[in-house]
């Protein structure tokens, strides 16, 4: 009886794992053909020689094709993250040098060394992130939250709002990467624990991040945008505490109404 369940359970999946090959790569032939759409749209829109103005505009549109180059391979299970992220580089430095001509040869070697610099650096984030979620993951830490939580009525909501509290502090003290490669790796298994869907957790977390970062009058980007812009941190604060209002206001409502983040993924059943 066993091995008749194991067999249909194998058959399942064989049949499942295809079925959702196929539907990825759909999505990514739906994803080049509308870039490709547009790109005809434009040249049957035009006029005498500014059609060709059109192509090039498209065609050099950074954010449209490599939005689709990425989404579309890593969907489609043509490429993986790193794999698409070499492309997307590789296309904008082609762009950056024989289209727009903003980069200089004689420049490269300063951009790689900067690029090593920061690739450094990330790696030394995650491997403190590795070490406190280790350290986290030793002393049972995920799971003495998941008991406490369980006892707790509304336990998952309770959890999501305090994830949201935690991550806009943390977001605005050390900036949204930092925070999440390191505190995620020990809260997503409670998360899980709790019957919350990663889609939801990680759209909770991404918000909660955005408010931080530019949360009156701590938050790291709001610094940064005032040096940017010559204006002092008071001034600044108070004109986007009402932004910040309303970004909360969002974020409480993602949190309460979980059907907002997820009907999208469930229509193309990417769940």
């Amino acid at each position: 009886m066993q091995a008749q369940t194991h067999t249909h359970a194998q058959e399942a999946g064989a049949t499942t794992l295809p079925q959702r090959v196929l539907r990825n790569a759909a999505l990514h032939d739906w994803a080049v053909l509308a870039y490709f759409v547009i790109l005809v749209i434009c040249v049957l829109m035009g006029k005498g020689p500014h059609w060709i103005e059109s192509i090039r505009n498209l065609m050099i549109d950074i954010s449209t094709f490599v939005a689709t180059l990425i989404f579309g391979g890593i969907l489609g299970g043509i490429m993986t993250p790193t794999e698409a992220s070499v492309l997307a580089v590789l296309y904008a430095a082609i762009v950056g040098l024989f289209v727009y001509r903003e980069i200089k040869w004689r420049e490269l070697p300063e951009i790689v060394v900067k690029s090593a610099m920061v690739t450094g650096a990330v790696g030394l984030l995650l491997g403190t992130a590795g070490l406190v979620s280790w350290f986290l993951t030793v002393q049972q830490m995920p799971a003495a939250l998941i008991r406490l939580m369980t006892v707790v009525p509304g336990s998952s909501t309770v959890f999501l709002f305090a994830t949201a509290v935690i991550f806009v502090f943390f977001g605005a003290v050390i900036e949204g990467l930092p925070a999440v490669v390191i505190l995620l790796p020990s809260l997503l298994p409670v998360a899980a624990g709790l019957g919350i869907d990663p889609i939801h957790y990680a759209i909770v977390i991404v918000a909660a991040v955005g408010i931080g970062l530019f949360l009156p009058p701590i938050g790291v980007g709001l610094f940064i945008a005032c040096g940017i812009a010559d204006l002092s941190v008071d001034r600044a604060s108070r004109a986007m505490l009402p932004f910040v209002a309303v970004l909360a206001v969002g974020l409480v409502v993602i949190i309460l109404v979980p059907w907002i983040t997820l009907v999208l993924p469930r229509m193309f059943k990417l769940l």
